[in-house]
């Protein structure tokens, strides 16, 4: 019986599920779409929502750019953030009248806006998220309705604006982790302040894409979409502002520092419009209609689990459309938690004292726990932790790591607790026996070569086993055209299998050669059984034993898909690595 090793990646199961969360978020979609359809609108509308930041909210996200990550595990969290705006709606904006512009103050001169976030993330594939800003304090300048701009202003020095729900999606994932792509829905309900520029006075709703370049310590993500709102803007004479449906963006790159608890980031964002405004003006890339912004970023874990972060980050505006302010700055803190953490696993039962005890039960090591309750009815209780009243003594424990004797794998050697197979007992050199030691190895449960680079150093980068005890090949082993000499790119394949085989002696693999259906059968047979022994002696000349290896060839006789196309004649081509049963 053998277990195959397969050249080349595979669809796992997050693959498997993709089309069921898929048409869960696509019905989501839809119901937001209907509500946004059906939401009904409301004249006279004196201000609309100014505030152009909508804070992801998500643990693992910065500000700006939604993310298509998720969390492993399914986790729940909540975050509170502060921004503080300059200028956000300046006269330049209401109107275009220069002399009404010099004759007005800036309508909105500052804002002061509270971001309380909580929401969810469900077997890493869909998350739900609640956001509602509230203004703790606005002001602005006199006002400009008497220069025939607006419809009377009145703003409020604190109000509530209106309360994003959002549901997001991670559609795919690469086997590597690498690249990630997603999507996400939002509504906006009205429950702001309609007259202090909190508030659209109608449900509006959002659709992102989303797409994410994971790099291991650097990141690229970015998500951009439409969102449908209704006319709204500034009236009167001389009022001359409005918008409509609009185009959102954003993009960041972020840099992870000290294993993770520091991450920088720097975030490039804004929206523009997409259809023209009550006063029949297009919007698109207009001055009036356009936000662009930048903003940087440090992002803080403060607790050993890197359960608490902190951010904060700062920015200024490159375009001086509405909502675009002088100065933008941001200060939050947030934590999450997991269904394991609400959930513990229970510890074992341990026996208790009886109040009570007759005198006629039967004590055989006079410890006071009577036979029927003692776990060691031949041995006394001697009171110590980590049972003082099961009956038993405190178990062996020679070398003082801990761990009794009875579970220690090397009970006159303490462990070391390095956490790489704490739980044997034993101190560890090099876990993974592939000669990179631990205190180097990034890697230290997995063999892998070494590497100038520390995050690589010691880590399988072309080789994989999995938890079933299966190896995979992620790149093809590449030949010259119809010889049996191995490339030389292909060398550092082999020489993960290498480190692979050094690093469990007690395996044994077979060498597998077929190709695809052109040239004659004969040939093609030949072909392969000299491809698979190349391989073998390749690996033999790197010292591997010739008994723990084995060679043959099938030809054109085995394909895994059509011959008809390159593509498939390409997947026919390959030599096949199986763990054999010992």
């Amino acid at each position: 019986m053998v277990q195959p090793l397969v050249v080349g990646g595979r669809e796992g199961s997050r693959g498997r599920s993709s089309s069921s969360w898929l048409r869960l978020f696509g019905a989501a979609v839809t119901c937001l779409a209907t509500l946004v359809a059906v939401a009904p609108a409301r004249a006279q509308q004196r201000t609309f929502y100014l505030d152009r930041a909508q804070l992801s909210g998500a643990p693992d996200d910065a500000y700006m750019v939604w993310r298509p990550y998720m969390h492993e595990s399914t986790r729940f969290y909540g975050s509170f953030a502060l921004g503080y705006t300059l200028n956000p709606l300046r006269d330049t904006t209401a109107t275009d009248n220069g002399n009404v512009q010099n004759d007005i103050d800036n309508l909105v001169q500052h804002q002061l806006i509270t971001y309380l976030s909580v929401g969810t993330e469900i077997a890493s594939r869909v998350g739900f998220n609640v956001l509602l800003p509230i203004a703790v304090f606005q002001a602005g300048g006199d006002d400009p309705q008497e220069q025939g701009v607006g419809s009377g202003l009145a703003l409020s020095t604190a109000a509530v604006h209106d309360l994003r729900f959002d549901v997001r999606l991670k559609a795919y994932e690469s086997d590597s982790g690498m690249f990630r792509a997603g999507g996400a829905a939002a509504l906006w309900f009205p429950t702001g302040n309609e007259d202090s520029y909190a508030s659209d006075a109608a449900t509006t709703g959002a659709l992102f894409g989303n797409l994410e370049f994971d790099f291991g310590s650097f990141l690229l993500a970015g998500h951009v979409g439409p969102h449908l709102r209704p006319k709204r803007g500034i009236a009167g004479d001389n009022g001359r502002f409005g918008l409509h449906n609009e185009l959102r963006w954003a993009g960041g790159a972020y840099l992870d520092l000290r294993e993770g608890r520091v991450r920088l980031g720097g975030e490039i964002w804004g929206n523009t419009g997409l259809d023209e405004n009550q006063h029949g003006d297009g919007t698109f890339f207009t001055a009036r209609n356009t936000d662009l912004e930048w903003t940087a970023s440090a992002r803080f874990t403060l607790d050993e689990r890197q359960r608490w972060y902190a951010t904060g980050g700062a920015g200024t505006r490159l375009a001086a459309g509405y909502g675009a302010p002088d100065v933008r700055v941001l200060a939050s803190i947030g934590t999450y938690w997991t269904l394991r953490d609400v959930n513990p696993k229970s510890p074992d039962r341990k026996f208790r004292v009886a109040p009570d005890v007759a005198e006629k039960e039967k004590d055989s090591d006079g410890d006071g726990y009577p036979d029927s309750i003692d776990a060691c009815p031949m041995e006394k209780e001697d009171g110590e932790e980590p049972d003082a009243t099961d009956g038993c003594p405190k178990p062996s424990d020679r070398d003082g790591d801990g761990l009794p004797d009875s579970m220690d794998k090397c009970p006159d050697q303490p462990e070391d607790f390095d956490n790489v197979q704490d739980g044997d007992g034993c101190p560890e050199d090099d876990a993974d026996n592939d000669k990179v030691p631990d205190v180097e190895d990034a890697c230290p449960g997995e063999p892998g070569p070494r590497s100038k680079i520390a995050e690589k150093n010691g880590c399988p980068s072309l080789t994989r086993v999995t938890e079933e005890g299966e190896v995979q090949l992620l790149e093809a082993i590449q030949f010259d055209t119809a010889k049996a000499t191995i490339k030389p790119v292909s060398f550092p394949i082999l020489d993960e299998v290498v480190t692979l085989m050094e690093a469990r002696p007690e395996i044994r693999i077979g060498v597998y050669g077929h190709t695809d259906n052109r040239g004659g059968a004969p040939m093609n047979l030949k072909l392969s059984k000299d491809r698979a022994a190349s391989v073998v002696k390749y690996l033999v000349g790197k010292g591997i034993d010739p008994r723990r290896l084995e060679s043959e060839g099938y030809g054109q006789e085995k394909p895994i898909d059509t011959n008809d196309t390159d593509a498939g004649r390409a997947k026919n081509r390959r030599v096949e690595f199986k763990i054999l049963d010992e």
